[in-house]
């Protein structure tokens, strides 16, 4: 991909991330309401390390949400890699 057409994507990229947080906002979940968003493109492609560029979004207070949330993420994944539907509530329990 050429560099004007990725700088164009990774600007609406932003700008969806951007509406996500207003979309919390409006119906005041701020605060309440955490969410990450990474969007990766792979530049190139090497035998040990690959080269990406990121698009990454988040709302989390601290380093200590981040993590919990992020490792919820995995799980959430996982259980849904493993045969069971998608849902949008898990049950998960964050701090």
């Amino acid at each position: 991909m050429d560099d004007i057409l990725k700088k164009a994507m990774f600007q609406e990229i932003t700008e969806v991330l951007e509406q996500i947080d207003g979309i919390i906002e409006k119906y005041g979940h701020s605060g309440q309401l955490v969410y990450t968003a990474a969007i990766g493109l792979l530049e190139e492609e090497g035998e040990d390390i690959n080269k990406w560029s990121l698009a990454y979004g988040y709302n989390c207070r601290d380093d200590d949400e981040f993590t919990e949330f992020m490792r919820l993420q995995v799980k959430a994944y996982t259980d849904t890699t493993e045969g069971e539907p998608p849902a949008l509530t898990t049950g998960f329990s964050l701090n």
